[in-house]
C-alpha cells in the first residue's frame, strides 16, 4: 500500500489548541486530536493490531526548526497514551508506514532528511510500553525520495524495500529474529519499489526500471530468511520498455496469491492503459486489461486470491474486484479521490475511504466477503481535509485524518465498532454473611468500556474488580454489564451463594474465588480457569467464518479440545496445543482440517493435561449459521 506524500507549502507554526471535530455516521467513538504546528508534507499512519491496540504516528513541525516523529497508542479497552517524541530531525519526516510485527508490536518505517538533503530509511519497534529506540536501516548514501515500503504477514515476519543508488534494496526480519543484511534485488536504474509478503514467508518486490529503451516493470521473489540475492528469483518482466510505465500497487495474500496493477503508455500520444496481473501460488503471472486513463491505485487480495482494486482515472474513481482467472467487476464512485484501502486477512473484511466532490465529502465504506459495500460514515463539507489512513481488525475500524485548521495541521482519529464486548471469564465467590466477597470480570473489547455490577440485593458497583458484603444468607442472582464507548452491551448473570457462618469456634477459613466452570483436579494437575469464545456465532457462507477459543490455565499444560454437535457423542473435530500459564487462543473455523462444520450448535470441550494429571473438562457452546 502506498502512503503518498502530500505536496503542501509549509506555513507559519500555530501553537494554539484546536477544537475536536465530530464525525457523523454509525457507531463512532471518541476522537483524539494532536497538533502538528504547521503543515507537514506527509500523511499520518495508523495501525489497529490483532491484540486490539491502536498505534498512531505523525510528523510534527517544530517551532525552532526541523520535524519530529510523534507516536501514541491506546491498548485494548484503555485510553490514549500521551504523545511521545521518537526523535527530532533537522530536515523532514516523510512517508510514514506501519505494520504489525511478532507479539502485536507496531513496526514503523519512515524517511528522514537532514539539512543537507541526505536521506535515511529508519525503523522503530513500538510495543506501547514507552521504550522508543529508532534505528537506521540504510547507509544514507544515495537513498531516493521514494517511500520505504513495509510489509508483514500474520506470523510477524517483516520486509522493507527502498530505492538507493539506482537499485532496489530490501532488509528482512523473520518473526522473533533481528533485521538481516541489506540485499540488492534489482539491476541498475531501478526506482519506486512495492512489496508484499505471504504467510509462508515469500517476499515479492516490484519496481520500474528506466533505460534508454524506455521504462519497464519487473518483479522478483525471495524467502524471508534470505541473506543474499542468490536466493531470489531472476526478475520477471511484466511490461517491456514503454514510453511510460509505473507499477502502482502490489498485494500479496496470506496463501501466496499475488496481484499487481500498473499504468503504461507506449508513445506520447497513446492513451494510458491500466493493466493487472495475477500469480497463483507456485504459478506464473497472468495479465489482464482493466481500463484506460491516468490511474492511481490501492490494492488488496485475500486468502483465496480475490483482489480488490481502488483506482482513479481522469477524475473518476472506481473500485473493482476479481477472483483468480475471472474478469474484473467494477463499481463507479463518481468524482472522488481514493485515500486508503485495507483488508483484515482473518475475516476478509475490506474497508475503503475516499473524498467525493468539490465539497470533499468524507466517506468510509466496508465490505464483508461475498457482501456489498456498506457505508460506515459520510461527512459532508470536510474543508481543509488533506489525507486519511485506515486500520482494521475484524469488523473494528480506526481512521486517522490530517487536516488544516487555519495554519495548523491537526491529526485526528475516530473509531467504529459493531461488535459488543465479550466477557471472557468471571471470578465469583462463595462465602459467609458479613464477609467481603471479591468479584472480577475479564473483558475483551478494543474500545474503552465500563463494567457495572448488580449484586442481586439492591447494591451495585463499577470496575473490572469489586467487593461486596452480603447481610443475609441465600442465593443471589448477580449480574455484570459491560458497556463500550459506542454503547454496545454484554451482560452475564450468575448465582452467588452466601452461607451461614458457624455459631461457635473460630469459623471456617475463607474460600478463595472459584472461576466459573472450574472444578477440583488431582493434586498438581493443571486447572482451566476460564473458557470462552471471542464470537459465539460464526457462519459457513460468509464472514465471520472463524472465532477464537480463549483458554486460561493456572499452569503450563497441553490443552486438548474436541467439538461435537449438541446432542451427539460423535467427535467432529479435534485440536491440541501446548500452552503456557495464563491465556491462550485457539482458532475455531468452519473448516477444521478435513472437517467442515455445518449449520447447528456445537459443544466445545477442553481439558488441560500435564505429567501429574488431567483437569476437569470445561465446556462452551458455539453456534454455526449458514
Amino acid at each position: 500500500m502506498h502512503l503518498r506524500p502530500l505536496v503542501a507549502a509549509l506555513v507559519t507554526a500555530s501553537l494554539a489548541s484546536t477544537p475536536v471535530a465530530v464525525l457523523s455516521g454509525q457507531a463512532h467513538a471518541e476522537w483524539t486530536t494532536e497538533p502538528s504546528h504547521g503543515a507537514v508534507a506527509t500523511a499520518p499512519a495508523v495501525l489497529l493490531g490483532s491484540q486490539g491496540t491502536t498505534f498512531l504516528a505523525w510528523a510534527r513541525k517544530e517551532p525552532a526548526g526541523g520535524q519530529s516523529l510523534m507516536v501514541k497508542d491506546r491498548p485494548a479497552g484503555g485510553t490514549w497514551s500521551a504523545a511521545r517524541r521518537v526523535d527530532t530531525y533537522p530536515g523532514s519526516v516523510e512517508n510514514l508506514t506501519l505494520a504489525e510485527g511478532a507479539g502485536g508490536t507496531a513496526v514503523h518505517a519512515w524517511l528522514t532528511k537532514d539539512a543537507t538533503g541526505v536521506t535515511q530509511v529508519m525503523t522503530l519497534d513500538d510495543s506501547g510500553d514507552g521504550s522508543l529506540a529508532p534505528r537506521t536501516l540504510s547507509d544514507g548514501s544515495g537513498v531516493s525520495d521514494s517511500w520505504p515500503e513495509l510489509a508483514s504477514n500474520t506470523r510477524g515476519d517483516l520486509a522493507v524495500a527502498w530505492s538507493q543508488g539506482g537499485t532496489i534494496r530490501v532488509r528482512l526480519r523473520p518473526a522473533g529474529a533481528a533485521w538481516g543484511p541489506e540485499i540488492t534485488v534489482s539491476d541498475a536504474d531501478a526506482r519506486w519499489p512495492v512489496i508484499g509478503l505471504d504467510d509462508a514467508g515469500r517476499v515479492t518486490v516490484g519496481w520500474r526500471q528506466v533505460t534508454g529503451a524506455g521504462t519497464s516493470l519487473h518483479t522478483s521473489t525471495g524467502p524471508i530468511t534470505s541473506t543474499s540475492r542468490a536466493a531470489w528469483t531472476a526478475p520477471d518482466q511484466l511490461i517491456a520498455p514503454q514510453h511510460m510505465a509505473r507499477l502502482g500497487s502490489i498485494a500479496v495474500g496470506p496463501e501466496g496469491h499475488v496481484v499487481a496493477a500498473a499504468v503504461s503508455q507506449r508513445v506520447p500520444e497513446d492513451t494510458e492503459i491500466l493493466s493487472t496481473w495475477h500469480r497463483s501460488p507456485g504459478g506464473s503471472w497472468s495479465p489482464s486489461l482493466l481500463g484506460t486513463g491516468n490511474a492511481n491505485t490501492e490494492l488488496v487480495v485475500d486468502r483465496v486470491g480475490l483482489a480488490t482494486l481502488a483506482w482513479t482515472s481522469n477524475g473518476v474513481s472506481r473500485v473493482s474486484t476479481a477472483a483468480p482467472g475471472q474478469p474484473w467487476s467494477t463499481r463507479d464512485l463518481g468524482t472522488a479521490w481514493i485515500q486508503d484501502l485495507v483488508i483484515d486477512q482473518d475475516t476478509g473484511n475490506v474497508v475503503m475511504t475516499y473524498l467525493v466532490g468539490p465539497s470533499y465529502t468524507r466517506v468510509v465504506t466496508h465490505r464483508e466477503p461475498g457482501g456489498a459495500w456498506r457505508e460506515l460514515s459520510s461527512s459532508p463539507g470536510a474543508s481543509g481535509l488533506l489525507l486519511m489512513r485506515l486500520g482494521v481488525n475484524g469488523t473494528d475500524v480506526v481512521l486517522a485524518t490530517a487536516k488544516l485548521v487555519g495554519s495548523d495541521m491537526v491529526i485526528e482519529t475516530a473509531a467504529w465498532d459493531e461488535t459488543a464486548p465479550v466477557i471472557r471469564s468471571l471470578t465469583l465467590p462463595t462465602g459467609p454473611v458479613g464477609q467481603p466477597l471479591s468479584f472480577s470480570a475479564s473483558v475483551e473489547e478494543w474500545l474503552p468500556y465500563r463494567v457495572e455490577w448488580d449484586f442481586g440485593d439492591g447494591a451495585s458497583a463499577t470496575g473490572a474488580s469489586a467487593q461486596h458484603t452480603y447481610t443475609v444468607p441465600g442465593t443471589y442472582r448477580a449480574s455484570v454489564r459491560v458497556v463500550d464507548a459506542v454503547g454496545l452491551v454484554a451482560v452475564r448473570t450468575v448465582d452467588v451463594t452466601v452461607t451461614v457462618p458457624p455459631l461457635t469456634g473460630p469459623g471456617p477459613a475463607p474460600v478463595p474465588p472459584a472461576p466459573i466452570g472450574a472444578a477440583p483436579a488431582p493434586a498438581g494437575a493443571p486447572r482451566i480457569l476460564g473458557l470462552d469464545l471471542t464470537r459465539k456465532k460464526i457462519r459457513t457462507s460468509r464472514a465471520p467464518r472463524r472465532t477464537r477459543l480463549v483458554v486460561t490455565t493456572d499452569s503450563a499444560a497441553s490443552v486438548r479440545v474436541v467439538l461435537r454437535r449438541r446432542g451427539s457423542r460423535k467427535v467432529v473435530a479435534r485440536l491440541a496445543r501446548s500452552v503456557p500459564a495464563g491465556e491462550a487462543r485457539l482458532t475455531i473455523s468452519t473448516r477444521m482440517g478435513k472437517a467442515r462444520l455445518r449449520a447447528g450448535r456445537y459443544v466445545i470441550t477442553a481439558v488441560a493435561r500435564n505429567d501429574r494429571g488431567v483437569s476437569t473438562p470445561v465446556r462452551v457452546t458455539l453456534r454455526v449459521r449458514r
